[in-house]
């Protein structure tokens, strides 16, 4: 056998090891994963719903350094806790999305919401409150139910559905 005809079989065998392995413990844990279970628990509706008032370190093979993340009393990535009583002359935003809306691999102050928060208060100049109502891996089905359920409650002036380009997949 040649010394590429060596190279190819061992290659071969080692992608079928590499198959097996995956296939006997599918639920196996990459040493570089996010456990995303760990700050979920089960919810009647959606299946799961995030954690309440919890803070926890989340960390990604292709992130430079983990990131601190909170969960506010409602659930929702954000650091400050909702009340259903608006405060007067308050525009009260809801937004709604996926992974890229949740934005756990960033600093709070640089996600979608905190950004959007901060350039209606610039152009309006008035109190806002963009509330992250964003869960990763959520389809449109799972935030309408949040929304129906819980949030809708809180009476929001605006509601903001935004998704990335890989969402569509998902829904059923």
């Amino acid at each position: 056998m040649t010394k590429t005809g060596t190279l190819l079989t061992a290659g071969a065998l080692l992608l079928l090891a590499e198959a097996w392995l995956r296939r006997s413990n599918p639920y196996r844990l990459w040493p570089s994963a996010f456990d995303e279970a760990s700050v979920a628990e089960p919810h009647p509706t959606r299946g799961w719903t995030q954690r309440r008032n919890l803070d926890f370190v989340f960390y990604h093979r292709y992130l430079r350094k983990p990131n601190r993340v909170h969960f506010n009393n409602l659930g929702m990535r954000d650091s400050r806790d909702y009340s259903i009583a608006k405060p007067p002359g308050t525009l009260r935003v809801q937004l709604f999305g996926c992974t890229t809306a949740a934005g756990w691999e960033l600093p709070a102050d640089l996600t979608i919401s905190s950004q959007l928060e901060a350039l209606l208060r610039r152009h309006l100049n008035q109190p806002v409150e963009v509330m992250n109502a964003s869960a990763r891996i959520y389809c449109t089905a799972q935030l309408y139910h949040w929304y129906v359920e819980e949030l809708a409650a809180f009476e929001p002036d605006v509601v903001v559905y935004y998704f990335n380009t890989n969402h569509p997949r998902r829904n059923i």
